[in-house]
């Protein structure tokens, strides 16, 4: 009668010393109990929770991403806990990112950072994870894709502290992509930002320029008046 009981401490006690291989073994076993005297919800969510911090701490990413999600499934929202777990998941998924950004697979790091989004659209840590997908996306010179998570980044968090590094890179991949006015109008932003003197001058030739280009010569005059 006591056997589900002595499991838990058990599998309670292997995760406290660190012993995740063993955790996790036995938190399945809980999970997958079909004798008589079932584990109580609790102790199944419990369970459950074990085994996703093992897997995590044993850098097992992908399934700790899985693992967390079957927590999040069953943990109430009002449980203290249940914002912590979703950044758990969004964590899993960003270093699932790393893992493939330090074996050169950058693309396919790409895609795991903005899935973070996805997968926590709530995370803290989606902003840095779309910011890092786009700077790599930056050095594949993958403009369009670029520029759609840029901007999107820019509506999402309007008053983020890397804001201001956005139009430099948004500038680019506009005129990487022939949008003048586009660029121009990020290029005014900057001049904005810019410090008074020959930064602000210079600024104003390249979005004449700019306009010019896109054969907007009213722009074009204003920027140079």
């Amino acid at each position: 009668k006591r056997a589900v009981n002595v499991l838990f401490i058990v599998t309670s006690t292997e995760f406290e010393t660190k012993q995740y291989e063993q955790s996790i073994l036995h938190a399945q076993a809980l999970l997958d109990w079909n004798h008589v005297n079932s584990p109580s919800k609790t102790s199944l969510l419990e369970a459950s929770l074990i085994k996703a911090h093992s897997l995590y701490a044993l850098q097992r990413y992908q399934l700790a991403e899985m693992a967390y999600i079957a927590v999040l499934q069953v943990m109430p929202s009002k449980d203290k806990r249940y914002l912590s777990i979703v950044e758990n998941l969004a964590a899993s998924v960003f270093k699932q990112a790393e893992t493939l950004l330090s074996g050169g697979k950058k693309e396919h790091a790409i895609a795991e950072f903005l899935r973070v989004g996805v997968v926590a659209p709530t995370s803290k840590l989606r902003a840095s994870a779309e910011y890092d997908a786009a700077g790599y996306l930056l050095e594949l010179k993958q403009w369009p894709k670029m520029i759609e998570v840029l901007t999107a980044f820019r509506k999402r968090y309007p008053q983020h502290k890397l804001r201001d590094t956005l139009p430099p890179k948004l500038a680019l991949a506009y005129r990487e992509t022939k949008q003048w006015e586009l660029a121009a109008s990020e290029l005014k932003t900057m001049y904005r930002l810019a410090k008074a003197g020959q930064e602000k001058q210079d600024t104003l030739y390249i979005i004449a320029e700019l306009y010019d280009m896109a054969e907007n010569k009213k722009q074009a005059l204003l920027s140079l008046s």
